[in-house]
């Protein structure tokens, strides 16, 4: 009885968490590129275009570029500050380093400084640096900030999918186990190891499956 309720609770708890990893690795295989999956990447991006338009508008009008970001008009009006007004996602200013007739705009990332990779890479307005930007999937595994990925919103979807099935494993191999044959009231013979494992293998196949169409949904809306 105890080892006949240990190998079905092991099979369910299994198959729940194989949905669970599938779920999850599967989200930032096919979303950690997209725009909404690090609002503070998303965000970064944001304010440099929008400093770029400011800078453009400087140029226009004066017929060279500013020196620093404080001399932007829109700045030097502002009643915050340079933090306040041209700030990247994790709340520093973005940098700026004017040429003769050009200029680098960009913000360092997460960790505040040169290089890096994913969530620490050097934000650019252009498309350069956007391969190395994209979160590794260790940063995606350790990071606890949703606004810096959303793997909250991910990981809760796993989990509610895969608990579900391994619900539902148990509940179906168990009550199949308990059965007993009505004409005769012998207990009802108990499934082969290969049925267990095709049973498993749909029904983990299937849900994550089904889950993989609903992710963009939630990346999406955040829901």
């Amino acid at each position: 009885m105890i080892r006949r309720l240990l190998r079905t609770l092991a099979t369910a708890l299994l198959s729940g968490f194989l949905v669970f990893a599938t779920l999850f690795v599967a989200a930032w295989v096919n979303h950690r590129g997209d725009y909404n999956f690090s609002s503070n990447q998303r965000f970064s991006r944001f304010m440099l275009g929008h400093a770029a338009s400011m800078i453009r508008e400087y140029q226009k009008t004066q017929g060279s570029l500013p020196e620093k970001l404080t001399d932007l008009p829109q700045v030097r009006e502002s009643k915050g500050s340079l933090e306040e007004v041209l700030m990247d996602g994790w709340d520093r200013p973005l940098q700026y380093h004017p040429q003769e007739t050009s200029y680098e705009l960009f913000s360092f990332g997460r960790d505040g400084k040169p290089g890096g990779i994913g969530l620490d890479a050097d934000l650019y307005l252009d498309k350069r640096n956007r391969e190395l930007a994209i979160v590794t999937f260790s940063q995606y595994l350790q990071e606890d900030d949703d606004s810096n990925v959303k793997r909250n919103t991910f990981l809760g979807v796993a989990t509610e999918a895969g608990t579900l099935v391994a619900l539902a494993i148990f509940i179906s191999f168990w009550m199949a186990e308990k059965s007993e044959d009505k004409k005769s009231g012998t207990p009802a013979q108990k499934l082969k190891l290969s049925q267990t494992i095709l049973y498993v293998g749909v029904t983990v196949l299937i849900s994550s499956a089904v889950g993989m169409l609903l992710l963009p949904v939630h990346l999406s809306t955040g829901h």
